[in-house]
């Protein structure tokens, strides 16, 4: 068992062991700072060290109020979580609102099978992600910290990405301070400010041993937590005791290299028991911890910043209309359901249902790195400029974040993803984050890999299907693939984008909620290497599906 001697001149702030087996309070055996559980949390259920809190992915979680020991410029959070699924997001840990606030906002969750950190100024995101690492049934630790050293993420003790964002969720961050709510097992996000209404994301599985130490840790104490786990004072002791200590440890290449080490070689068949909880009880549980999903690698910290400001995501309050959910300028268009007569019209409008004229039209990007374009956001910033100029306020949505200043920069694109990726994921996408629109482009990956074009038919019918399975007003914009130059690459991958291209406007009109959007304008010319659009393709992207949405709502 780890002791506070381990960690020269510091404690947990709060430790939250969830060694509960009914009721609604959550101890905190470090300090005092008690949560509740909402909603009927699964207690007792067998955790990595004793018990484990049990989330139901529906609407329970964990909420711990504000307090002035958390409002850390230097600091670190570690937990234990072990998935019952991958799918969409999934709030470990949040201390956020939505937007960017006064600065400082911190959540911790699952993207599918990545593992993502977010921390956020006052006009920009810093994120690291690890990706498709993760599995079901299989303990985690994940840690977090933050401070001089700058952003670092960990998992199974060993550093997995870094940043040189050295804010914290304090006056560093650039403004007066993160004074949100903390959940546990799901995410503020989308909620108001300093409030938990509008919290989302439900994490479906157990959360174990959730603790917040007032310094930042470095990378032998996280892979000593991971391998041990920690030891508290008795529930009591003053708050003032235990903020943000001067003898953090910072991180370097070799404290990468120990931690790597030391935690690889530490879970199998060892034993460990939890401290006391604030009972005065001195029995101590151990179980083995064979069940721990340790990693192979010991991956040097890369840069996976998205440092992306959005115009749309700054209000003149730190508080969210409830009533009308807007996040950009007042929309002027109507927005009311109409068909022909015959029912075959296919320029359907988005429901009333949905309320267009007081709410932004929410518009999904949706496909790979063509939708993604890198730090220049490809299409996406341009699309944004152009449907503020006609006048329509529109909400980008979705998990992912990236692009220059000044747009709203969320999306759904991967780079290096095929369409049967994109369809594995989808439902979980759109649950996640409802649209009213989908600019779904996929494909061009498909296309060096040894699958047939009508194969890639197949597989984009199955991804339209479960699309409309979740929202049947929903509108998908379906776009053709731009060429592949035929300069860089085989006959055979030309000829198949040809072909797939083809095929996508015989698919839309098999559907009333697909509209083509034909991107044959694009040449190789507007290439900037063997696939990818320059400026002018990307400019050409937009402009079509600016065409499109217009179509729609004109």
């Amino acid at each position: 068992m780890a002791t506070t001697d381990q960690f020269p001149g510091i404690s947990p702030i709060t430790y939250w062991q969830f060694e509960e087996t009914k009721g609604t309070t959550a101890s905190d055996s470090a300090t005092g700072l008690d949560g509740i559980y909402k909603n009927g949390v699964n207690l007792g259920t067998e955790g990595v060290r004793g018990n484990a809190a049990k989330f139901d992915g529906e609407n329970d979680y964990m909420l711990v109020e504000h307090n002035e020991a958390f409002a850390l410029d230097e600091g670190t959070v570690q937990l234990w979580f072990n998935a019952d699924e991958l799918e969409g997001r999934q709030g470990l840990f949040s201390k956020d609102a939505w937007g960017f606030g006064t600065g400082g906002h911190l959540s911790v969750y699952l993207q599918g099978d990545d593992l993502v950190a977010r921390l956020q100024d006052t006009d920009e995101s810093h994120r690291m992600t690890v990706y498709d690492e993760l599995s079901t049934d299989s303990w985690h630790q994940v840690a977090v910290s933050w401070g001089k050293a700058g952003l670092n993420l960990y998992m199974d003790g060993v550093l997995r990405k870094s940043i040189d964002y050295t804010g914290g969720l304090d006056a560093t961050s650039g403004g007066s301070g993160n004074t949100e709510p903390i959940t546990i097992g799901a995410s503020l996000i989308d909620s108001l400010s300093n409030s938990s209404e509008g919290v989302g994301h439900f994490f479906n599985g157990q959360i174990d041993d959730v603790a917040v130490f007032g310094s930042q840790l470095g990378a032998a104490d996280i892979a000593t937590l991971y391998k041990t786990g920690i030891d508290v004072p008795s529930t009591g002791t003053s708050n003032e005791s235990t903020t943000t200590s001067s003898g953090s440890s910072s991180e370097s290449g070799s404290s990468t290299a120990t931690s790597s080490s030391t935690a690889n070689s530490s879970t199998s068949g060892s034993t460990s028991s939890k401290a006391s909880t604030s009972s005065s009880s001195s029995s101590s549980k151990t179980t083995t911890n064979d069940s721990k999903s340790t990693s192979s690698s010991s991956t040097t910290s890369t840069t996976d910043s998205k440092t992306s400001t959005a115009d749309s995501k700054t209000t003149t309050s730190s508080s969210k209309s409830s009533s009308s959910s807007t996040k950009d300028t007042t929309i002027s268009s109507t927005g009311n359901d109409t068909t022909s007569d015959s029912g075959a019209s296919k320029s359907t409008k988005v429901s009333a249902s949905k309320s267009v004229s007081s709410d932004p039209v929410k518009i999904m990007p949706l496909g790979d790195s063509i939708t993604e374009g890198s730090s220049s956001g490809g299409y996406r910033p341009k699309l944004w400029n152009k449907l503020k100029a006609d006048g329509l306020s529109v909400d980008f949505v979705g998990s992912q974040e990236r692009g220059p200043s000044g747009f709203d920069d969320d999306h759904e694109a991967y780079r290096g993803k095929t369409i049967d990726w994109i369809d594995a994921r989808v439902v979980g996408f759109l649950k996640s984050n409802p649209a009213d629109v989908v600019l779904l482009m996929i494909g061009t990956n498909d296309t060096g890999t040894k699958d047939t074009a009508s194969e890639m038919g197949a597989q984009l019918t199955s991804t339209i299907n479960k699309i409309i399975s979740v929202d049947s007003d929903i509108k998908i914009l379906l776009a053709s693939i731009p060429p592949v130059d035929p300069d860089r690459n085989t006959a055979a991958r030309v000829a198949k984008t040809e072909a797939y291209n083809a095929l996508i406007p015989k698919i839309a009109a098999k559907y009333k909620a697909v509209e083509y959007v034909d991107m044959s304008k694009i040449t190789p010319d507007d290439l900037a290497d063997s696939v990818h659009p320059n400026s002018t393709g990307y400019e050409k992207i937009a402009s079509a599906y600016e065409d499109a949405i217009l179509d729609i709502w004109t």
